[in-house]
């Protein structure tokens, strides 16, 4: 088993806490408040051409590219700018602000006409507060990313601000599940201080959203901004011309990860074929190509599966033996042949199931009724969507061997099979 257990100003809010609850606690949070992408010095000398902003949401990070095309009307000027990181004061008092910083913010570069620009890491203080994730006021400390760069006179210049940063987000766990709940991620960009360059306005931006890898993980887009259009499934374009920067609206989106996260935790903390043995009370012989063996259920081949080889629908068993004990605290199937639609409706499936779980002392059982769910096609890796549980705590039983019964089923349209494609089983082991 694997176990467990300027233009513009950007702020990642976060739902920041070290108090561990007493039936559970955070698992996973981001310590930022609040990050930001190039502030300038106030100069009317010249003026913003463009400003392309690639927006690339991650499970955790978010990834940014700010491309900004300046250019001097004036006699030309040394000018500073800043990059804000802003930390809660309970999560960074007492810490080393460059590890904290190493986390929230993992990669940072600032280049002009294609050269790296050197920067500072600065302190300063905030006396504003943000809204935590219980609803309640908290004050953060302010970093900044500093640095200055030079025009010549009535030069024009490109300007690449690129940088990696925890969204808005915290991750907990109780002690009614095994895995974490994961809260939707949230961003927050703010426009308004590239009003600082020339009269405020840009006279070309397009501000660009990427959803490609959130939606091949099976996320999804929760808010988003007004005024944009999709250009493709997976790409959310904002475009203005001669738009107004100082007074702009932020940006704001939030995103759900759920289902990614949970397949991530899947695949990562359940079963491996080295460590275990699945055993059934019978399988179909081979068929050509096709076997239907215990062992397709840990596997992580929706294409395979376990099918039953008697009579009609309930007895049948499957069970797990481990090569040593473990705190089990999940255990879940995928039920139906899912190999295709027409194998899926043609055999049966699972629907109601009772999990022994042999403990050092007695033997914990559960019966559960299951759901019918529908076939759907699934992204390889994005397993959570037909997962069933059908034993989920947070505490745990010491096992080396779990069983499931399958007592009856939902029929097939042509065959009488009970099959299930997959196992999980997750705990720990403490070494």
């Amino acid at each position: 088993m694997k176990l467990p257990k300027g233009g513009a100003f950007l702020l990642l809010c976060a739902g920041v806490s070290s108090t561990v609850l007493a039936n559970g606690g955070p698992v996973d949070f981001s310590n930022t408040v609040g990050s930001g992408n190039v502030i300038y010095r106030s100069y009317r000398g010249g003026e913003l051409v463009s400003e392309n902003l690639l927006i690339t949401p991650g499970f955790k990070y978010v990834d940014v590219e700010a491309t900004y095309i300046l250019h001097d009307t004036g006699g030309g000027t040394r000018t500073g700018y800043a990059f804000p990181v802003d930390l809660a004061l309970s999560a960074s008092a007492g810490m080393d602000h460059s590890i904290l910083v190493d986390e929230e913010v993992p990669r940072f570069e600032i280049t002009l006409d294609g050269r790296l620009l050197e920067y500072q890491i600065r302190q300063g203080f905030n006396t504003d507060t943000f809204l935590n994730s219980y609803g309640s006021e908290q004050n953060f400390h302010r970093l900044f990313f500093t640095t200055t760069f030079e025009i010549q006179p009535s030069d024009t210049v490109e300007l690449v601000v690129s940088y990696s940063v925890k969204a808005r987000f915290s991750d907990f766990e109780t002690t009614k599940n095994y895995f974490p709940g994961f809260e939707n991620r949230y961003f927050r960009y703010l426009l308004d201080p590239a009003g600082y360059w020339g009269d405020g306005t840009v006279e070309q931006l397009e501000i660009r959203f990427d959803f490609s890898e959130l939606i091949a993980n099976g996320g999804r887009t929760v808010s988003l901004p007004e005024g944009g259009r999709w250009i493709e499934e997976t790409q959310y374009v904002i475009s203005r011309n001669h738009f107004n920067m100082a007074s702009a609206a932020p940006l704001e989106v939030s995103y759900d990860v759920s289902i990614w996260g949970n397949s991530r935790n899947l695949l990562g903390q359940s079963d491996d074929p080295e460590e275990c043995t699945v055993t059934a009370s019978s399988y179909l012989s081979s068929s050509g190509n096709s076997t239907y063996s215990p062992d397709n259920l840990i596997d992580r081949d929706l294409s395979r599966a376990w099918a039953e080889d008697v009579p009609g629908y309930g007895g049948e068993w499957i069970e797990l033996q481990m090569d040593r004990p473990m705190t089990v605290g999940f255990v879940g199937i995928i039920c139906g042949y899912t190999k295709s639609q027409s194998v899926y409706t043609s055999n049966g499936r699972p629907r109601t199931v009772t999990v022994e779980i042999y403990g050092e002392d007695d033997v914990y059982t559960e019966t559960v009724i299951l759901e019918d769910i529908p076939w759907v096609e699934v992204e390889k890796g994005i397993l959570s969507p037909l997962v069933q549980p059908i034993y989920n705590s947070g505490t745990g039983i010491i096992t080396d061997r779990v069983r499931l019964h399958f007592d009856d089923a939902y029929p097939g349209d042509t065959c009488e099979d009970l099959c299930v494609s997959e196992l999980f089983v997750a705990g720990w082991r403490w070494e």
